[in-house]
């Protein structure tokens, strides 16, 4: 797994925001920059293979603004994962030697997560191929852990299942964040990028699977490239 040094990490995760930010707005000046044309030129002129800008996913920024309240944490905040306590009490998530791990944020009284198990099973098997993990966590403090065991069990996700050990609430936007969430953690916990929420249309779960996933590879993509550059310049 490629490895950046820790104090690098806040940088990492504001180019990556800029990468994104750059194709959104690459993407969105050549279609006001693009002269209008009649329906059947468009189809005569369309060119032999897609843009890179043109993708089958999902536009989360909506759902990470501001103004949502239900948005989760921002990029850059950090979780303490040693208070994820895990089913016969495994270790932690971030206690592994993989530098990043992927959770899905799930709470047994939202129906969703239940829906979206789909979603979940498409971003577990592709993050997998990275060498990333994938964990079902909850952030709210639950009573009876073994319930919210079998619940995970009942997900059929077939991965390692955490909840929230202390009785003191983890950050307030965790646990405000909409069920289920996505979360691309680095092993220390450090928030890297998030993608809130689900739908109750396959066809729209599985483009914001999809779209979980393009942005981890690119997210990866970048720090193995930083990490290239940091190395090369250390000799």
């Amino acid at each position: 797994m490629f490895m950046i040094h820790s104090q690098r990490l806040r940088s990492v995760v504001i180019f990556v925001a800029c990468v994104f930010g750059f194709a959104d707005a690459a993407f969105l000046s050549r279609a006001l920059i693009s002269p209008r044309q009649k329906p059947e030129q468009t189809v005569q002129q369309a060119p032999q293979r897609p843009s890179i800008f043109f993708r089958d996913g999902f536009a989360f920024d909506k759902l990470r603004s501001e103004d949502s309240k239900w948005k989760g944490p921002s990029f850059g905040e950090k979780i303490d994962l040693t208070q994820l306590r895990g089913k016969d009490n495994a270790s932690h998530p971030g206690s592994g030697k993989t530098q990043f791990l992927m959770v899905v944020s799930v709470n047994p009284a939202c129906k969703m997560c239940e829906v979206a198990t789909d979603e979940m099973s498409h971003v577990r098997d592709k993050v997998a191929l990275l060498g990333i993990p994938y964990y079902v966590v909850s952030f709210v403090p639950l009573e009876n852990s073994q319930a919210f065991f079998q619940y995970c069990d009942s997900l059929g996700i077939g991965v390692p299942t955490y909840m929230w050990a202390n009785k003191e609430q983890p950050l307030t936007s965790l646990s405000t964040m909409v069920a289920p969430s996505h979360l691309l953690l680095d092993k220390s916990g450090v928030i890297i990028r998030t993608w809130p929420g689900a739908n109750e249309d396959q066809a729209f779960r599985i483009r914001m699977a999809k779209q979980i996933v393009d942005d981890t590879n690119v997210i990866i993509d970048t720090v193995a490239a930083l990490s290239k550059r940091s190395n090369s310049n250390s000799h």
